[in-house]
């Protein structure tokens, strides 16, 4: 399946940090072969995100992908030696027999609650046998590999509660490129012009367009907004199931105009749109036990100097310091969230300054080639595990 949002940031900058430390590295996914990481395109995720809104395509499409990663992957090891890093539970048991029988470490970054997150999406029905099946199938591929990194210690207590017995788990949280990631000028003006906003006052919520992330809070949050600040305008970057419902939102509240869709959006693309932000919202909910991890997004506004509102909850309670590198409201309320940023655009000092210390504290402790350093180590550690004898 086509990869976007925080998953797709997290590999290419994983990829970035282990070729500059002189790894070969090739990224496999059920649509193709890459020497370099890319999305596919907008029109296959939206399509894709349409069409597994319903829990029989949803299921169908995943074992699908799972079938054509299986004979991708047996085609490209032919005669290979790797280690192999599967970025979810279905890419995991789909190499998972290959690796065994060739002696490949194989290695499992968690990055959510598979099944969780896909009822929270309404993709698998709570208590079918579908969702059962599924949990079934994380419980297995998460004693199947070599070794597990799990991007917060949340996920390392849910692989714990699924997998009594797991391999060794390191907790590592996720990263960001800062040299892709940094404060530019001249690009946020380019996309703001590309945008059409101007001299408006910019609010960007850079989210998938999932219950948990609640944009819906970002769009009632703008009604107070738009009131208070005349020439402001909010910009979501995202696709997913709930877009057509949010687009009844805007027309219902009256914000039709003051909104933009821009839908899926290939992450090399971000910088630019964070330049061009005057405030980044990450407004995310819990929605059946599921919360934010370590947001990516977050961390790629903070890198780029941008003051970041967020729901207090989850990895976002613990990343961001409230009055030192950005600003923590309630999850799920809208009043609270327009209040924050209404209260920053009255003041550009206190904006300019939680931008600064928001780089210094990703600089401080979320510096991509570090992360791929530890990841080096998690590998090494495998491998001298599994006695393959490869560096």
């Amino acid at each position: 399946m086509p990869v976007t949002g925080g998953v797709s940031s997290h590999i290419d900058c994983l990829v970035e940090g282990l070729r500059s430390a002189g790894h070969e590295t090739v990224v496999l996914t059920p649509l193709g072969l890459r020497r370099r990481f890319t999305i596919a395109p907008p029109g296959a995720v939206t399509l894709l995100t349409r069409l597994t809104r319903w829990p029989p395509v949803f299921v169908l499409v995943c074992w699908l992908a799972r079938g054509v990663l299986f004979v991708r992957f047996a085609l490209l090891i032919l005669g290979a030696k790797a280690v192999i890093n599967a970025h979810d539970v279905s890419a995991a048991l789909a190499v998972h027999w290959w690796c065994r029988r060739r002696g490949y470490p194989l290695l499992l970054t968690v990055h959510g609650y598979l099944v969780h997150e896909a009822v929270a999406d309404s993709r698998l029905a709570r208590g079918s046998l579908s969702a059962a099946l599924f949990l079934r199938e994380e419980k297995m591929a998460y004693g199947n590999p070599s070794a597990i990194i799990c991007v917060d210690e949340r996920l390392g207590q849910h692989v714990r509660a699924l997998c009594p017995q797991p391999p060794p788990i390191t907790i590592l949280p996720n990263t960001v490129n800062l040299k892709e990631y940094r404060f530019r000028k001249d690009l946020g003006a380019a996309q703001r012009a590309e945008l059409g906003v101007g001299e408006e006052f910019v609010i960007l919520c850079p989210r998938r367009l999932v219950r948990k992330n609640g944009v819906d809070i970002a769009v009632r949050a703008m009604a107070g907004v738009a009131t208070a600040i005349p020439g402001s305008h909010l910009v979501i970057a995202g696709a997913g199931q709930e877009r057509e419902d949010l687009e009844r939102l805007v027309a219902g509240i009256g914000l039709s105009g003051r909104v933009s869709f821009l839908g899926a959006v290939n992450h090399r693309q971000m910088p630019g749109l964070y330049c061009a932000a005057d405030v980044v919202v990450i407004p995310s909910v819990e929605v059946d036990g599921v919360a934010e991890a370590t947001s990516i997004s977050a961390l790629e506004a903070m890198a780029c100097e941008r003051p970041v509102v967020a729901s207090g909850l989850g990895g976002l309670a613990e990343l961001i310091r409230p009055g030192q590198d950005g600003v923590l409201v309630p999850p799920g309320d809208p009043e609270e969230l327009a209040g924050a940023i209404i209260r920053l655009y009255g003041d550009p000092e206190s904006r300019v300054e939680l931008g600064r210390n928001a780089r210094a504290r990703v600089e401080a402790a979320f510096v991509s080639a570090e992360h791929a350093a530890t990841v080096l180590e998690v590998y090494r550690s495998a491998i001298a595990g599994s006695g393959s004898g490869e560096n």
